[in-house]
């Protein structure tokens, strides 16, 4: 593979060097060995009996399809399987997501555990034992994805975290020796380096995936280099976004706590980077505006570029009003997001059909954000809905329906009214235009993901989340608002007060 194509330039073919890069200045790296994979003769002819093909065949078709969300899927569809073929770990690995999913199929509610799912669990510790016998660091870094998977459809942070933490330090030494590790294993992980940041994990304790240190190029040629450009912006702005939640929550002022230069510095560079991004990006749809297959991922991006802004231009200010700044930024996002042809995904809300678990993050957290932080009642509603709409019920470790039941309470609590089931206000003399002043706006919300059990004056059982609400009071001090949410119709929150505050170091910086 020649370095023009590592850059998603198309490459001229040139012997001995590829004349896209001499006429750019770069040096060539000419055509690096390419990763032979033997073609596959017979499908899942790695297959040791029926069982395992019928897994096999249903992760193909009805699986890895749907793992990517709204990103390409390319290392589901066609990598992996490829891999599976020839490498044990691969297969094992690819069956035991299949069996887990499969369970997900049917109940998108529970997260399947490999101890009641002997099938799974025998193949998943199959492939581990496989995996000691791998040499080649790319293969590794390719099945510690795999595994990751795994622990994200279990609901298993730590040892996804811990897999995670693994593949980074790998990729290191691997990314720039191996084109077809840096073409399709370094942008997910730069994508996996944000989840645990959003789930509390110390920035002190995660290591950081390598920044891209290519200069932007003159133009972006397809959605998808444009996309491998912003996954390393976003990862850049999740970890400025999440010290400065921290700075937030901890009561640290930029007048009395100045904030480090090395930080100021950086959120001026994810300024000049997100202006560079949107300006080539712009050119790419006025040149080839995207065919409705690359809708969905266009939209998405479309989304994860406004809201990392916001995220920026956001950063070390300590008053919730600034978000007030940007309600023309946060409409254009919903009106954008709005434009997703949701018509298939409306036919299928009672098939089995529907995805119910995705592995990327898809429309679900970026609306979840918008629900927190535009204080336009009408935006903000019109965000809850479309997190029904465009979500899947379980994007990695966000879960659907309690994130509904989250950004429904804070709508409820900071515009001091009632949501009916539907999301829309139960009273009709609601004021659109009033803002929630700062003193009833919420910082940050905590919730535990595990569902607890509540019984009501009434005697009604019910089951619902906890959340803990960080809100200042009169002084400026942060004190935390604990209630139970509940899942079942009807049943209205109340007051959970015996919670112990969530410590600074455990908030999840913009929900979970």
């Amino acid at each position: 593979m020649c370095d023009a194509r590592i850059r998603k330039v198309k490459c001229d073919e040139g012997k001995p060097e590829c004349d896209r890069c001499t006429q750019t200045g770069r040096k060539c790296d000419g055509y690096l060995p390419e990763v032979l994979w033997p073609r596959v003769k017979r499908p899942f002819s790695s297959a040791h009996d029926a069982s395992e093909r019928r897994a096999l065949q249903f992760f193909f078709e009805a699986t890895g399809p749907f793992l990517s969300g709204p990103m390409d899927s390319y290392f589901w569809t066609h990598l992996a399987m490829q891999f599976s073929d020839f490498q044990p770990a691969v297969r094992h690995s690819l069956i035991s997501i299949s069996s887990l999913y499969e369970q997900v199929r049917y109940d998108s509610q529970s997260e399947p555990l490999l101890k009641d799912n002997k099938f799974a669990l025998l193949h998943y510790n199959t492939a581990i034992r496989e995996l000691r016998a791998v040499d080649s660091e790319p293969l590794v870094l390719l099945v510690c994805i795999l595994f990751i998977c795994i622990e994200f459809l279990q609901g298993n942070r730590q040892a996804a975290f811990q897999h995670c933490k693994h593949g980074i330090l790998i990729l290191k030494t691997v990314e720039t020796a191996y084109p077809w590790a840096r073409e399709y294993l370094a942008p997910m992980f730069r994508r996996l380096n944000m989840v645990p940041l959003f789930f509390g994990v110390d920035l002190g304790t995660f290591p950081r995936v390598t920044e891209l240190d290519d200069p932007f190029p003159n133009h972006f040629t397809s959605i998808a280099h444009a996309q491998f450009y912003l996954d390393d912006i976003m990862n850049r702005t999740i970890h400025l976004a999440r010290y400065s939640d921290m700075r937030a929550v901890e009561g640290r002022s930029p007048e009395r706590d100045p904030v480090p230069p090395e930080y100021l510095a950086e959120q001026r560079s994810l300024k000049w980077a997100l202006d560079g991004w949107d300006l080539r990006f712009q050119e790419l749809i006025s040149k080839s505006p995207p065919s409705p297959d690359l809708a969905k991922t266009y939209y998405h991006l479309v989304l994860r570029y406004l809201v990392a802004q916001v995220w920026v231009s956001t950063a070390f200010q300590n008053n919730e009003t600034i978000y007030d700044e940007h309600i023309e930024k946060f409409r254009f996002a919903i009106d954008e997001s709005a434009r997703v042809d949701v018509g298939v995904g409306m036919s299928l809300a009672s098939s089995r059909d529907q995805p119910k678990f995705s592995f990327e993050i898809g429309f679900l957290p970026l609306l979840y954000f918008i629900v927190m932080k535009c204080r336009c009642l009408a935006t903000r509603i019109r965000a809850l809905a479309l997190m029904r709409s465009l979500g899947i019920a379980r994007e990695n470790f966000w879960e659907s329906s309690s994130l509904w039941l989250a950004g429904r309470r804070i709508i409820e609590l900071e515009h001091g009214i009632t949501l009916a089931e539907n999301g829309e206000p139960c009273d009709s003399a609601v004021d659109w235009t009033a803002l929630p002043p700062d003193r009833l706006r919420i910082r940050t919300i905590s919730t535990d993901p595990k569902t607890r059990i509540r019984t009501y004056e009434n005697g009604d059982v019910v089951p619902g989340i906890l959340a803990d609400f960080f809100m200042r009071n009169p002084d400026g001090k942060i004190y935390v608002h604990s209630e139970f949410l509940p899942k079942v119709a009807g049943s209205r929150p109340i007051a959970d007060s015996g919670r112990l505050p969530i410590m600074p170091t455990n908030i999840k910086p913009h929900g979970e």
